[in-house]
């Protein structure tokens, strides 16, 4: 399975944190579903693209942030 659709399937079965959310200093998530749509969507047009490497990088870093919060539970 290619790595944009396992991402796709983690964030469909995960328990999303509530907004805002700071992703990074001065990078705040202010709806949840319009950021993994706004990423997604480019992903699954060209997922090898350069230009989608930052979508990517920010998936991925708000999949760390959901992974340790469940982790201190």
């Amino acid at each position: 399975m290619s790595l944009v659709p396992e991402l796709e399937m983690w964030f469909k079965k995960a328990d999303l944190p509530e907004t805002p959310l700071e992703l990074f200093p001065g990078t705040v998530i202010t709806d949840m579903e319009l950021f993994l749509n706004s990423h997604f969507i480019p992903l699954r047009n060209d997922p090898s693209g350069a230009k989608n490497e930052a979508h990517l990088y920010r998936l991925r870093s708000l999949k760390a942030i959901i992974d340790k919060k469940n982790k201190d539970i």
